[in-house]
């Protein structure tokens, strides 16, 4: 055969077609019939593999398309310039093959996403003779489906590599956890561990007030000394209330868009993904870890792999807190005021009530103090809240360096104080109330600071508990009103 294709007056837009003059070299009608279903069958497995394919000549135009690559054109192609169809600013493109001057038989393959709505095509040129004339043979193959999987598979690889080192992280915390002695530093290990291996900017630790069925903060990552200070939340309220309530984690990818706490994200937070487990001993739930502001790389959102690994590092801290130790040190806690390190308002009411029923029993004398810092917002607003803070410290540490150790101080709410003084009558609790005041006054603090005393005295068997607050709560009033920095008893 002298060319495989025929003239270009004899060729469309679906290829060549074949002439009877084109076949004049065949000797036999049976010969030529046997070329024609050979001729044929190509052009049919040249339309049906599932690449496109063309051929362009030196200058550009485009001499023969297979029925694939024209059904991706939208206009008749066949004689038109390459460069016209397949991209929009009408140029050759820099790795153009006919700029690179391809030779007879040579071959290369690009990529390229700059032709058909800019899905990628992986593209072969061969040089080749067409027609007598130098030309290009171009195969296209759309890969865009393959280099999306790709991107896939190279995504969820490197996320489980990120997990594995998660895991490994995760299992090189147990024993550290279990050689710790003491339960502060056991939350504070928990908190920066969970934050480092979660990669998360906010995290605190809750801890269950049982007889006040309420959550405090215990240690904190990423939260304003404020939020802490003030945090508490009922069992049931609030999402690490229903946590504790429920007995079951949960894992909020967007909180306005979730049913169940749909709410607008609050400004102190980066991200609307959060996470909360329930810390369990005995199967009892003690406390609560939320997590907060995922700061990946890839992903600011949690997923349920991380709602896992926080659930194993909890399972791990409550092993730990199991020990007995720590199961006292908790009891105590739950007692104790964050701040201020004396007896919280739970512990004064069942002290009072132990102390009532002695008083009764045994005939002896009992006070009770109200104090009230005198003008505390005023200085919290001047000098800040840990400022504030160090004033609240202050005064509790010189009402238990003043008093007595069988005298129950306690903090009762915000800037006011209790103590509940055993065996003592009203004279010895005013003698006891002038030691503190003066104490209090020549205390070195940013300025010159004075409290008000309220003095009650449980008077018979028929005075409860309440009685005997709102006595000392009367005078308390009654030592505000009349100026402050002042000791007053109730009459």
């Amino acid at each position: 055969m002298s060319r495989i294709f025929p003239n270009d007056s004899a060729r469309n837009d679906k290829g060549p077609e074949l002439k009877s003059s084109d076949l004049a070299f065949l000797q036999s009608d049976k010969a030529e019939e046997d070329f024609r279903k050979l001729y044929r069958f190509s052009q049919t497995l040249i339309n049906t593999i599932p690449y496109g394919i063309g051929v362009v000549d030196e200058h550009g135009n485009i001499l023969y398309l297979s029925d694939r690559l024209a059904s991706m054109f939208k206009e008749k192609a066949i004689g038109k310039k390459c460069w016209d169809l397949y991209r929009d600013n009408k140029e050759q493109c820099a790795y153009c093959p006919l700029r690179k001057n391809i030779e007879v038989g040579e071959t290369r393959t690009i990529e390229s996403s700059g032709v058909f709505g800019g899905r990628i095509f992986q593209i072969t040129h061969t040089g080749m003779i067409f027609d007598g004339k130098k030309a290009v043979l171009e195969v296209y193959h759309d890969i865009t489906e393959q280099k999306k999987n790709q991107e896939i598979i190279g995504a969820l690889a490197r996320n489980l590599r990120a997990e594995k080192r998660k895991l490994e992280k995760v299992l090189g915390i147990d024993l550290r956890m279990r050689s710790i002695r003491k339960l502060n530093d056991l939350v504070d290990f928990i908190v920066e561990k969970s934050t480092e291996i979660l990669e998360a900017e906010k995290c605190s630790l809750m801890l269950l007030d049982p007889d006040a069925n309420e959550l405090s903060i215990r240690g904190a990552k990423g939260l304003d000394d404020e939020i802490i200070r003030r945090s508490r939340v009922k069992v049931g309220t609030s999402i690490a209330g229903m946590v504790a309530e429920e007995n079951c984690p949960i894992l909020v990818r967007d909180i306005e868009s979730n049913v169940r706490f749909s709410r607008q994200n609050r400004p102190s937070y980066q991200t609307k993904s959060f996470m909360s487990a329930p810390i369990k001993v005995h199967n009892r739930v003690i406390g609560v870890v939320n997590l907060a502001d995922k700061r990946s790389d890839q992903e600011q959102v949690f997923s349920e792999t991380d709602l896992n690994i926080l659930c194993t590092i909890v399972h791990l801290a409550s092993v730990a807190i199991e020990n007995a130790d720590f199961v006292q040190q908790l009891t105590h806690l739950s007692m104790t005021d964050p701040l201020t390190g004396i007896y919280n308002h739970r512990y004064f009411v069942a002290s009072l009530d132990r102390e009532i029923h002695r008083a009764n029993r045994y005939g002896k004398p009992l006070c009770l103090f109200m104090i009230d810092v005198d003008n505390f917002k005023t200085y919290n607003d001047a000098y800040g809240h840990l400022e504030g803070d160090y004033l609240l410290k202050t005064v509790a540490g010189i009402l238990k360096s003043n008093l007595r150790v069988v005298d129950i101080v306690c903090r009762y709410a915000g800037d006011e104080f209790v103590v509940i003084l055993p065996e003592t009558d009203s004279a010895e609790a005013v003698t006891a109330a002038e030691k503190i005041k003066k104490a209090i006054e020549h205390a070195i603090l940013k300025q010159k600071v004075t409290i008000s005393i309220g003095i009650a005295q449980y008077a018979s068997p028929n005075m409860n508990k309440y009685d005997f607050i709102l006595k000392a709560d009367t005078a308390l009033f009654q030592a505000k009103k009349q100026g402050k920095n002042a000791i007053r008893s109730f009459r």
